[in-house]
């Protein structure tokens, strides 16, 4: 059964794209990068909206967190979600959608609810953990949101990212050891991925196209990577990779497609794991070592946010500033590969995979530091700077659920397992897939266990001996 057939009558009728439309003469497009980069630039400036208001209710002495009553936070929760929604898909020049909108922003709203019980939130299972959980089981038992709905995940995870203002200070504090963390370790994580995967020696025998996929996607930033490296190494026309091709053992992304699918699957039960010695309290892992970790080995940018939000402060700040200079690597890496692979190297591919959102954190950030240094008397203005930092955490909070909701709506568990019969038309192309998706699934394992083991290592090499003296303090 395929998603289209599974749709529920709260998501609309959506009707598959007729023939008669099909054979109409294509308009004139953005191409894919260009329209990331407008997506992106327009959660930036969503999120500069949203920033310059909770600053300008900071300085008039109102702090939102204190607005968070059971009676209170739904409604602050459901607004924000649907003016996001509403304005990005109107810039856009999408549909609204509303229903759809609207069971992920109840999805939050519910996380929140089950996040906020002592028992759960002693365990660390808050309600970042929660919205996937629950986006997963909505999935699992039939409710099937529009593709558009669903790819728009972490486009709010973007938004999120750049509310996660921090005075400069502490990014500088993650310098130098977070870049170490971010490039070397990532760096020497691809490569092995990549040997491992095409190396007779271990058994796996992939194509280097297909290797390189698996190795990129596992080691730098998850879906994005996969996809951003797949544009630059297969041929234009190649299918798969969200261009609608069926997933079959000689679709030339199946490795692309799959890894996707097994990083959302896999990826959500460490969630709760790596941030558990911060939970416990350890004594021989801080704050930031674990944030380090987190952010070096959790594979997309959205999990990691959710991940580390179920520690400390201190955990999320590391995390955030450790992803975002991963992300950093994306256009290069396609660079080079589109060099190796197609003989086709350009600096512009640079650009065109530059992570746009990046700027909005960066600039969120200069604001406060600018803020709270600027001038003689800033120690009075102190007060008011934490709050619109905290302020504008909190709508990050509300913003990142939602998107933590839609990437668990995206996650196919009956799919994944063939629940619901064999996507093959045939005996023999099942067992080919079935063969081929294990080859994936071991490569990925062993990948993700060597980038887990290596990127502990170097985070505690990095920060083992840095003062993370705020460590007991809520991350939200």
């Amino acid at each position: 059964m395929s998603d289209q057939d599974m749709l529920l009558p709260l998501v609309g009728d959506a009707k598959p794209p007729s023939s008669a439309s099909k054979a109409a003469p294509k308009k004139t497009e953005m191409k894919k990068w260009q329209k990331k980069m407008f997506e992106d630039a327009v959660g930036v400036s969503l999120a500069l909206v949203y920033f310059a208001l909770t600053t300008i209710l900071a300085f008039a002495d109102v702090a939102l967190k204190d607005y968070g009553l059971m009676d209170q936070w739904p409604l602050g929760a459901i607004g924000i979600g649907f003016v996001t929604t509403v304005c990005a898909n109107h810039w856009l020049s999408r549909p609204q959608r509303f229903e759809a909108y609207g069971f992920a922003i109840l999805l939050a709203v519910l996380a929140r609810a089950i996040g906020d019980y002592a028992v759960f939130a002693r365990c660390g299972l808050t309600a970042s953990f929660w919205a996937i959980v629950l986006g997963i089981g909505a999935r699992f038992v039939g409710v099937v949101l529009p593709g558009d709905v669903l790819d728009q995940g972490e486009f709010f995870i973007k938004i999120g990212v750049s509310l996660l203002a921090m005075d400069y200070a502490n990014i500088v504090a993650v310098g130098g050891p977070g870049l170490v963390v971010a490039w070397v370790d990532t760096a020497l994580v691809m490569g092995a991925g990549y040997v491992l995967t095409t190396a007779p020696l271990f058994g796996f025998c992939m194509t280097p196209q297909d290797g390189i996929v698996i190795a990129g996607a596992t080691s730098i930033c998850g879906s994005s990577a996969a996809t951003a490296i797949a544009t630059a190494i297969y041929d234009e026309d190649a299918d798969g990779g969200g261009g609608g091709g069926a997933k079959d053992s000689k679709n030339p992304k199946f490795a692309q497609d799959t890894i996707i699918a097994l990083m959302g699957l896999f990826n959500t039960p460490l969630m709760p794991l790596l941030p558990l010695p911060a939970t416990l309290g350890s004594t021989r892992l801080n704050a930031k070592v674990i944030g380090a970790w987190i952010g070096g080995s959790i594979d997309s940018t959205g999990q990691v946010i959710a991940s580390a939000s179920l520690g400390s402060a201190t955990v999320l700040r590391t995390a955030t500033v450790v992803k975002i200079a991963q992300n950093f690597l994306i256009g290069p890496v396609c660079a080079v590969l589109a060099g190796l692979f197609r003989g086709s190297f350009s600096p512009r591919e640079v650009v065109r995979q530059f992570p746009v959102f990046i700027v909005g954190f960066f600039l969120t950030s200069a604001v406060v530091s600018a803020l709270k240094y600027a001038g003689p008397h800033h120690a009075a203005r102190g007060d008011a700077v934490d709050t619109a930092v905290d302020n504008s955490w909190f709508v990050a909070e509300w913003v990142n659920l939602i998107g933590f909701a839609l990437i668990g709506l995206k996650i196919n568990l009956r799919k994944f397992f063939h629940l619901d019969g064999p996507a093959a038309s045939d005996a023999a192309e099942q067992r080919a897939l079935a063969a081929k998706e294990t080859r994936v699934l071991q490569a990925y394992v062993l990948i993700q266990a060597l980038d887990l083991c290596t990127t502990l290592a170097f985070a505690y090499a990095m920060f083992h001996g840095a003062d993370a003296s705020d460590d007991d303090t809520a991350a939200f």
